[in-house]
């Protein structure tokens, strides 16, 4: 195996602070899944609410490694508060999830750039809460706030309109604050200026606005000027953020099948639509069994067996050094494919754990399993390893019509895995070749999806190959 199973959740003997983040984050999740919002400034408070509290605990983790600096002494209680951090992105993850549909091609793209920190409040952050909301109010659309999710890196603002046709929208704002703040009746007033980019097709809107904070009720609102004052502005800076920007557009309204340019650089996406197959009813009954007896597993497809942990005092390292767990990876079949050489077991862990990648796949807290169990996967009491083979993924994509290569030394060969195929259209031969089957593979471990979805992605883009260029190398989203 490439590694050993790991524990990734707050320690048994949390401290207290900790274990009230975690509370919170429950009671926010409970709220979402179960669906409790009839509205949708319901929706709007509860983002509000989950970035609150995300500061909050950023300013604990600050606090925390001024306390370790200064006394060099280290405890678990770091780490669990950055297990509460990751928690509370992985749950903004999922609001924006279930709000942009689960698209891919509106989601990925607005992933690809490094990981965004939380930030202080401040006049930037108010800003970006009462425009969104004054924006909302002119049409615009529901906001999702990128600043709640580690999933959505470009851009600071979704606005969505269902059913309306015109899908999403995305702006990035910059925020200067330009004058004295002044304590007027009770009230504190900001003066600053927003700065929009947005689009071409977009209006590119450029107002100050006066934020006013009413101590009584917490209250955000913003006013436009009608004569604002142009904002200072790093061009290279917003050079490349406009060109982020333009690339995740260009992407999300690529057409599925065919032949879009970025860069210069031909691509083509290839939308895939839901395995037909579900394994959730296999997962539930392993959760139920652990819950049990303390372990339980699964095989999925000859390809990925998934063994649940749990501990209801909270698992640690020592709990996965389980002898039926083992018994259970080397009798299902798993370590031994066709070609030995391609043998590489990977491990994958639910939760994941704080990551620098986006984790563009189905995020724990939308699983369809019981409420209890998706809270046990928060508290530490139950985790998912799951165990994949290359050499089994390989074999089932060859037995599907493709040519496979695994790279030698590679790290990590199962997401390293080149598949090519020969395809023909209108008289004229084409060579298929792709290395994104890691990114499907994610989406079939995380998605408790199957190899038969992996095979689907697989054929959707080759089947999608044809209208490129003859002479250039093909490559599949």
């Amino acid at each position: 195996m490439n590694s050993a199973p790991q524990a990734h959740g707050p320690s048994p003997d949390s401290d207290a602070e900790s274990k009230e983040y975690l509370r919170k984050i429950e009671r926010l999740a409970n709220f979402f899944i179960s669906g409790k919002f009839g509205s949708s400034a319901d929706l709007w408070n509860f983002q509000i609410e989950l970035m609150e509290l995300q500061r909050k605990i950023q300013d604990s983790i600050a606090a925390e490694k001024e306390r370790i600096r200064r006394s060099k002494v280290k405890s678990d209680r770091l780490q669990n508060l950055k297990y509460a951090r990751y928690s509370a992105r992985r749950l903004g993850d999922s609001f924006a999830w279930i709000l942009l549909g689960g698209d891919s091609k509106v989601i990925n793209p607005l992933g690809e750039n490094s990981p965004v920190p939380i930030g202080k409040e401040g006049h930037g952050s108010r800003g970006l809460v009462a425009v969104s909301s004054h924006l909302a109010n002119e049409g615009w659309g529901f906001p999702v706030i990128h600043d709640i999710t580690d999933l959505l890196r470009i851009g600071d603002v979704t606005f969505l309109q269902p059913g309306s046709g015109e899908g999403v929208r995305t702006v990035e704002l910059k925020t200067r604050h330009l004058g004295d703040d002044n304590d007027i009746g009770g009230s504190s007033h900001y003066e600053v200026s927003v700065n929009f980019m947005a689009h071409k097709d977009d209006p590119v809107i450029e107002l100050s606005a006066d934020i006013e904070k009413r101590s009584s009720d917490e209250r955000i609102g913003a006013t436009a000027d009608e004569t604002p004052k142009p904002p200072r502005r790093d061009d290279r800076r917003i050079a490349r953020q406009a060109k982020r920007m333009a690339r995740a557009l260009t992407r999300q309204r690529a057409q599925d099948g065919e032949v879009s340019t970025i860069d210069g650089e031909d691509f083509i996406t290839a939308v895939i639509s839901p395995s037909p197959l579900s394994h959730w009813k296999d997962l539930r009954r392993a959760i139920r069994e652990a819950r049990a007896n303390g372990y339980s597993s699964m095989l999925v497809d000859k390809a990925f067996l998934y063994a649940a942990f749990y501990d209801a005092s909270g698992l640690e390292e020592g709990s996965f050094q389980n002898s039926q767990f083992i018994e259970d990876v080397t009798s299902s079949g798993l370590v031994r494919s066709r070609v030995n050489e391609r043998n590489s077991l990977q491990i994958y862990s639910i939760p994941e754990g704080e990551t620098r990648r986006p984790q563009q796949y189905l995020p724990y807290f939308l699983y369809s399993i019981p409420k209890r169990a998706v809270f046990d996967l928060l508290r530490g009491r139950l985790q998912i390893i799951v165990v994949a083979n290359a050499g089994h993924i390989a074999d089932a994509l060859e037995d599907a019509g493709f040519d496979v290569t695994i790279p030698k030394d590679s790290e990590s060969p199962i997401h390293s895995i080149e598949i090519s195929a020969q395809v023909e259209h209108e008289g004229v031969g084409y060579r298929f070749r792709t290395d994104t089957v890691g990114h499907r593979v994610l989406d079939c471990v995380y998605g408790v999806k199957g190899i038969d979805y992996l095979l689907k992605a697989a054929q959707k883009m080759k089947e999608t190959i044809p209208p490129l260029i003859k002479d250039k190398n093909a490559g599949g989203e």
